[in-house]
């Protein structure tokens, strides 16, 4: 289960970037269970919840939120403005 942080909900300009991360620290490392972000910038935009890449209805600089994806889901990895995943490699 995907358990949604409020500031995530909250609506917003879609697509808008944050310089938040952008302060040359380094990436942070993190024990099982704990959130780890691939890039060190914000991305603020509009969720989608997607439990299938197939008639998914996400839309280009949508937040893709899943449990977990594989190879099938890349076609919306192209169009989605950010990824949260439950469960990556």
């Amino acid at each position: 289960m995907i358990e949604l942080i409020q500031a995530y909900l909250q609506a917003g300009e879609p697509g808008r970037t944050s310089a938040r991360f952008e302060s040359g620290a380094e990436q942070a490392t993190a024990a099982a269970g704990e959130l780890v972000a691939a890039v060190r910038r914000a991305y603020e935009g509009r969720a989608r919840m997607v439990d299938s890449p197939v008639g998914s209805g996400l839309r280009p600089g949508e937040i893709l939120i899943a449990a977990s994806t594989d190879p099938g889901w890349t076609p919306l990895f192209l169009i989605a403005g950010a990824l949260v995943m439950e469960v990556g490699e």
